[in-house]
């Protein structure tokens, strides 16, 4: 047991063990969590919490897409494709990359140790400097792709590693898009990409923060025409409020608004235009990362960049228009590009002026052709690059294969601790701050540069114009119909939390000292790699009063029409516990104000904790009601598939007493895509991916996903069934993971073939110990489902959810009592049979694949036994049927068609298109949807009747007459 603090000690604790017996391991488990938490931190039962509606909606998640690159121009892009495919995302998770952070001053501008060397040949060769950077990064990026990147170094490095693999460009397949923005693009210049990737070129100066009160220059433009239209929102809002619902396939957008302006405003914009026409204005770069932060201003400009000064005096100009990224200006022969002002909604007047001073400076001349003097240099710069390159690629293959797998307490791990706290910590500060965000922390509670309009991109990372999440935003709903919008922060804001005051005056006010975390001997001994992790180097920005902090942050985002957050990295909260009373105490001082916050500014309980296992956040969760329950999902890591799946169904028999648990993003093309599908079909999670725009596999999303974005949810935590609980389907070669769930009328049961891959705990990463896993066979029987046994339906009349409060209400109906039959199917073989409750049918799975079996209880009624399985064409077959009744008429009706009357019809109202599949014992008379004879298929044999539902509502009443 540790406190976290050496100075909070005690002998004895009353309530530190938990012991009970029972039959029912679930029972069990829901009684010793609850009494934990009341005991430990105060969080409510799951089922006591509001749930927030996002729970009920597809989402897509920009992490994997994009990274930290994510930019509003990203936005669209991925939930336009998505729309497209006819599987709209109506829950956006916008991940990390919104906000605007910074590493320390000392690393903003170093002359590291990798620059030293060239140091004095620094002149002659500022040109082609990139060609070094260019150089050391593919060599550090491809020894990068190869560690796992559920290892501590992958982790670390998972940022440079995937830079290939995120796009730079504008994607090509946005017709609709770039219609309505009216978007072309230019590419960046080789400068600006390697400025990007590194962080900030050496010895440049940082453009001001996109929040700074003294930039004054011009909004991101679009394309209309031939000419470069400004964005100004000052004259014609975007309003939240006055979105309409758009029919599919269908964008409107009102003339004058942010994505169409109207006649006089691009009149306007011309005139304005033409008084500055034939000048040129210095490009103004800043720094790369996530975001941008303070840094030197020049009454809002940046210095100009040496690159400029080679540039011919008087070389010819021509007049090009904004690009993707939000940006227009003039380019000449060699030219990087450049802003030019026009209106400002901040300070317009101002704007102009400062523009028409700077287009007064004099043009650099621009060098004509290369020079024998400048491919020297950069042959040299590429060849000194690459070799540093290689060392750094000798020095991860060393920690790859020796530190990392070393046991604690062994020679490497002590060595590598002594030197990565002592000799190589100002070297190792600069590796972290180069080559990932975990040693960055907050300079602003406000979105950066990437969300300064609409259309702005990934390259606008330096823009100087303020940010206009809230025009954004609206763009998202009016164009997609998106209904929740999340964003994401680290529970200590980012994730080496606020940056001091001294640097940054933007978040001056929260006092954030730097504290630096010691892990407890248990945590070093479980993962040694945190005795150098980046909070324990760079330390954590703390600050003086956690509930400041989240006021600003989450009223800045929901007064910019954000519904809730993705609160992550909550477990490192706990590591600086060391001086300021233990991680518990710390935990519970940011808990309380985030739980409040939340409460104030998300009414609707929107919010997803996230990296929480830790008891000292997990029990604190007093309302919020949605939480990670596993390690992220590694797409480019086939060992971590089956594991996440694994984890995220145990560990939701903890977790899912107290939290809805949430199962991750996965990929729909992906190799596990199939499997991952299935999972989250019966998993009673969110479900949402992180597809890069264009790479979907919609056989997959319309298997989960309905026309309106809705999914077809379980009610409950998907959870191992009794026989799974205490074996291991990952390694023991004959156990197939089952995962049960129910719905409104049915049960589910998902089935499972994950072996041959799992955590090493020796070499703490994800291994595959199995390339061959074998085919495998198990049962499912109806009991698998607990609730089944012992809170059923009746078999007359209405079957309500077994998962609410296990009682069905009854009008008239003389047949009571627990249902004897159900009908079973398997969306693998398509095959439905009638069981009883403790009957079997076979499933057998190869290797990485699965399968969902929907269990729906026979009604019976006047010698008439049904049951409505659900649509086939679904995973969660049954999650379509909302209610079902099987009874007699209460008074004699004249039927559509037949002008007879019935003795028994089966209600229902079906959520969805496709396939109803319904059992019966005897052919019915007719099948009607909302009055409407339908055509409808019986097979005597089997009792297997199939209905086809289509048309202009998506829930229809289906009635079948007998």
């Amino acid at each position: 047991m540790e406190s976290g603090d050496p100075t909070v000690l005690g002998s004895k604790w009353d309530n530190s063990l938990y012991i009970a017996a029972g039959n029912d391991p679930f029972i069990l488990i829901e009684k010793a969590v609850a009494a934990a938490a009341q005991l430990s931190g105060g969080a409510q039962q799951r089922q006591d919490k509001q749930q927030p509606d996002s729970l009920n909606w597809f989402g897509w998640c920009t992490w994997d897409a994009y990274y930290s690159k994510v930019s509003a121009r990203g936005l669209h892009e991925g939930l336009k494709t998505l729309s497209d495919g006819n599987t709209p995302a109506k829950l956006l998770i916008i991940d990390d990359g919104w906000q605007c952070t910074d590493v320390d001053v000392p690393l903003r501008e170093p002359l590291t140790s990798r620059m030293v060397m060239i140091e004095e040949m620094r002149e002659s060769m500022e040109a082609t400097q990139d060609e070094f950077i260019d150089a050391e990064l593919k060599w550090l990026a491809r020894s990068a792709k190869d560690l796992p990147p559920s290892s501590s170094a992958g982790s670390a490095l998972q940022n440079l590693s995937a830079d290939e693999e995120v796009p730079e460009k504008e994607f090509e397949g946005l017709p609709r898009l770039k219609s309505s923005l009216n978007i072309k693009s230019k590419p960046k210049t080789k400068h600006q990409k390697g400025t990007y990737r590194r962080g900030r070129a050496h010895g440049k100066a940082a453009a001001p923060s996109s929040n700074d009160s003294r930039v004054l220059t011009a909004a991101p433009t679009t394309i209309f025409g031939s000419a470069s239209f400004d964005l100004d929102l000052s004259e014609t809002p975007l309003s939240l409020d006055s979105i309409d619902e758009q029919p599919k396939g269908v964008v409107t957008v009102a003339e004058g608004s942010v994505l169409a302006p109207s006649k006089e405003q691009e009149e306007r914009y011309l005139a304005e235009s033409a008084a500055v026409s034939g000048r040129r204005q210095p490009f103004d770069r800043g720094q790369g990362g996530n975001g941008v932060s303070g840094g030197r201003s020049n009454g809002g400009a940046a210095p100009r960049d040496s690159e400029d000064e080679g540039q011919q005096q008087g070389a010819p100009l021509e007049r090009v228009g904004g690009s993707g990224n939000g940006q227009g200006g003039w380019e000449g022969p060699g030219a990087t590009g450049s802003r030019r002002s026009a209106s400002n909604t901040l300070a317009k007047q101002s704007a102009q002026e400062q523009a028409a001073a700077r287009l007064q400076e004099p043009l650099p001349e621009e060098p004509q052709g290369y020079s024998l003097m400048w491919l020297v240099s950069a042959l040299t710069q590429r060849l000194l690059g690459g070799l540093l390159g290689l060392l750094e690629a000798a020095f991860l293959k060393f920690y790859q294969y020796v530190v990392d797998p070393a046991e604690p307490g062994t020679w490497p791990i002590r060595f590598f601790t002594w030197a990565a706290t002592g000799p190589i910590k100002s070297q190792l500060l600069e590796f972290y701050a180069s080559s990932g965000d975990f040693t960055r922390r907050l300079t602003s509670v406000k979105a950066n540069g990437k969300f300064s309009s609409p259309s702005a991109g990934a390259q606008d990372y330096w823009t100087e114009e303020p940010e206009r999440l809230g025009d954004v935003v609206a763009s998202l709903r009016q164009l997609w119909g998106v209904k929740h919008i999340y964003c994401w922060h680290g529970l200590a804001a980012y994730w080496s939390g606020v940056a001091p005051g001294k640097d940054e005056e933007g978040v001056a006010k929260y006092d954030a000292r730097i504290m630096y975390a010691i892990p407890t001997p248990g945590l070093a001994e479980v993962e040694p790699s945190m005795n150098w992790n980046p909070s324990v180097v760079a330390g954590i920005g703390v600050v003086a009063d956690p509930a400041l902090l989240y006021q600003d942050m989450h009223s800045y985002l929901a007064s910019s029409g954000i519904t809730g957050v993705k609160v992550d990295c909550q477990a490192g909260v706990g590591l600086i516990g060391s001086a300021l009373g233990g991680g518990p105490a710390v935990a519970q001082q940011y808990h309380l104000a985030l739980e409040e916050s939340i409460k104030q500014h998300f009414p609707s309980n929107d919010c997803i904790n996230c990296m929480c296992h830790s008891t000292e956040n997990f029990y604190r969760f007093s309302d919020t009601a949605v939480a990670r329950v596993s390690d992220d999902f590694y797409p480019r890591d086939p060992a971590s598939s089956s594991p996440h799946i694994a984890a995220c169904s145990y560990n939701s028999l903890l977790m899912g007493v107290l939290i809805q648990p949430d199962w991750d993003m996965f990929h729909s093309n992906h190799e596990a895509a199939g499997l991952h599908a299935a999972a989250r079909a019966v998993s009673g999670a969110s479900v949402y991916v992180s597809d890069k725009p264009g790479q979907h596999d919609f056989a997959i999303l319309k298997q989960l996903v309905l026309s309106d974005g809705s999914v077809l949810r379980g009610l409950l935590p998907g959870r191992p069934t009794l026989d799974c609980l205490f074996l291991d389907p990952l390694r023991d070669n004959h156990t197939l993971l089952k995962v049960w769930n129910v719905n409104k009328y049915s049960g589910v049961v998902g089935v499972f073939n994950i072996q041959g891959s799992s955590w090493s705990r020796t070499r703490r990463q994800f291994i595959i110990h199995d390339t061959s896993p074998p085919q495998l066979a198990t049962v499912v029987k109806p009991a698998d489902i607990p609730l089944f046994s012992t809170s059923l339906p009746p078999q007359g009349n209405t079957a309500s959810s077994p998962g609410s409060d296990g009682q069905a209400s009854s009008q008239s109906s003389s047949c009571r009592g627990a249902a004897a039959e159900f009908a079973v199917y398997s969306n693998v073989t398509g095959h439905m049979c009638v069981l009883g409750l403790h009957d079997e049918v076979l499933v057998s799975l190869a290797g990485g694949t699965s399968a969902v079996v929907t269990v729906a209880p026979v009604l019976q009624h006047q010698g008439i036994r049904a049951a409505a399985v659900g649509l086939s064409n679904m995973l969660n077959s049954g999650g379509a049927v909302l209610s079902c009744s099987l009874h007699s008429p209460s008074q004699s009706e004249s039927l559509p068609g037949n002008g007879r009357s019935s003795s028994c019809q089966l209600d229902l109202v079906v959520k969805g298109h496709g396939t109803l599949l319904m059992y019966s014992n005897a052919s019915p008379s007719s099948v009607h949807v909302h009055s409407c004879n339908l055509p409808f298929e019986y097979d005597d044999q089997s009792g297997r009747l199939t209905v086809s539902l289509n048309g202009e509502h998506l829930q229809q009443d289906v009635t079948v007459v007998w």
